[in-house]
């Protein structure tokens, strides 16, 4: 299966116009405006926003250069094929340096089927918090009430943290998050803790504690009202009492009661990502070229 499309004119759509954005505030209204689709943001490079016309519908599309690709900021953004090869066009046109666009997990509405697809969650996180508990089904709330008896019982009480990367706790927790998933997935980062945050853009950190020790945590990327969920891991010594299931389930009515509306879960099959109203799409990856010549050179 391949990635790669050749622009064809025939196949621009004649619906839209595509035009530089000046707007400094229009970034706030991408959508999803979610840490991923910041490149102004999370990109080392200049990145521009490109504004799409779709009958007087205006849509906003991150775009940065790298090395010879224009990268857009596009991951659950919903498009037509022929408005995605308009913003190529528009930016082989202005950019002669371009040789290909590309981007991932974009919902496209007639995708090429050589195009790559992958499932991708989100949900929609509800004004009231309550809400998310008649999201899920009776026994997986009878779960959690059981759990959390069991935890007050055995612990005395337990709580959820909240700290900002930047907060003097930060590096701590780090090295316990690090600890954690060595035991439960065997994985050594080989990252500071700073290393870890330029990599996957971490602004947030939730700590489940049980009688004041770390049981689990969350590693949150929060941008605006769109958050994405980067991580989460617990201490197998408390397996018994499901914290990565409680964390998880406080951690989302944290999220709404802070007025967040959107959680990205990108994508998998943890059994975690079906529950509280989540939402499956199957999501394309491309990687558009100015001409046949260059398609091969290199791969996205």
């Amino acid at each position: 299966m391949t990635n790669n499309w050749v622009l064809c004119d025939d196949a621009v759509g004649k619906d839209c116009c595509v035009t530089v954005c000046k707007d400094a505030t229009a970034w706030e209204r991408i959508e999803p405006n979610m840490i991923y689709n910041r490149l102004d943001l999370i990109r080392e490079e200049p990145s521009e926003l490109l504004q799409v016309n779709v009958n007087g519908k205006m849509l906003y599309i991150p775009c940065c250069v790298v090395d010879n690709t224009a990268i857009l900021g596009i991951w659950g953004t919903c498009l037509s094929m022929a408005q995605v090869q308009a913003v190529a066009q528009h930016i082989f046109a202005r950019r002669s340096d371009v040789v290909a666009v590309s981007s991932r997990r974009v919902d496209l509405v007639n995708a090429p089927e050589t195009f790559q697809r992958v499932n991708d969650f989100h949900i929609v996180l509800p004004d009231d918090p309550a809400e998310l508990d008649q999201r899920v089904s009776s026994k997986m709330r009878y779960n959690l009430r059981r759990e959390h008896r069991l935890v007050e019982k055995a612990y005395g009480a337990f709580s959820v943290d909240e700290c900002r990367v930047e907060d003097a706790e930060a590096e701590h927790l780090f090295e316990q998050y690090f600890s954690m998933k060595r035991v439960t997935h065997g994985r050594e980062y080989g990252m500071t803790m700073d290393e870890y945050i330029r990599t996957y853009y971490v602004s947030t950190i939730y700590t489940l504690r049980f009688g004041g020790r770390v049981a689990a945590i969350v590693l949150s990327c929060e941008q605006g009202s769109s958050v994405y969920l980067e991580n989460l891991t617990y201490d197998t010594a408390f397996a018994k009492l499901s914290p990565g299931s409680l964390l998880y389930n406080l951690y989302l009515k944290r999220l709404a009661e802070k007025g967040k509306r959107s959680l990205y879960l990108k994508g998998g099959s943890l059994a975690y990502k079906y529950h509280y109203g989540s939402i499956e799409q199957w999501l394309s990856t491309f990687k558009i070229y100015r001409n046949a010549d260059v398609v091969g050179q290199d791969t996205f």
